[in-house]
Order: C-alpha cells, then structure tokens, then sequence
C-alpha cells in the first residue's frame, strides 16, 4: 500500500570501493507498516533505531555503504532544524519592494 507520490527523495551518491561501484538513490518514506519482506531475498530483517546503530558503527556490523548513507540520513533527519535566516533571494528582493513602496 505504498503511494509513490509519498517517497520525499533525499540525496544520491556514487559508493565506490575496490569491489564495486553503485548509483545510490535514497529516498524518505513514513509509513506504519505493516511490513512485509520478500523471504526469499531475506532471511532476517528488523528495525534499528538511531540509537541502537550509533553504538555499533565502525565494528563491521553494518556495510561501508550504510555506514556512509546512515551519516547523511544523521545531518539531513535526525539533526535539529536550522533557524531560517530569511537570507533567501526571494525575500531579499521582497523586502527591497516594500522600501520602494515607502
């Protein structure tokens, strides 16, 4: 019951390393499952919060290529907001109309 018009993409990325090379593509999708997984393809599979993979990274748990993507998700998700500074073009030149105006 996925929608794909919900899927908010959020960054791609060439991964290379001395075994292969992938065009990674991610994407942000909230959803409250249920979730099923193809068996045939997974033998196991559970959700991992950002707390529980923290701790565990750099110790060959995960791959390279999580680890890479999981420290983009980490600046782009979970990182506070950053206070908008209203230093975008638009309102610059919005602000410029308004003191002609005056």
């Amino acid at each position: 019951n996925i929608v794909e018009a919900a899927f908010q993409p959020l960054f791609r990325y060439v991964m290379r390393n001395p075994h292969e090379s992938e065009l990674v593509h991610a994407f942000l999708l909230r959803a409250d499952g249920p979730f099923e997984y193809n068996r045939e393809e997974i033998s196991d599979g559970r959700f991992w919060s950002p707390g529980e993979i923290e701790p565990q990274l750099g110790k060959d748990i995960f791959t390279p290529n999580f680890e890479q993507e999981f420290a983009l998700l980490q600046k782009m998700i979970f990182a506070p907001p950053v206070p908008s500074t209203n230093s975008h073009p638009a309102s610059r030149n919005a602000r410029k109309r308004r003191r002609r105006k005056k």
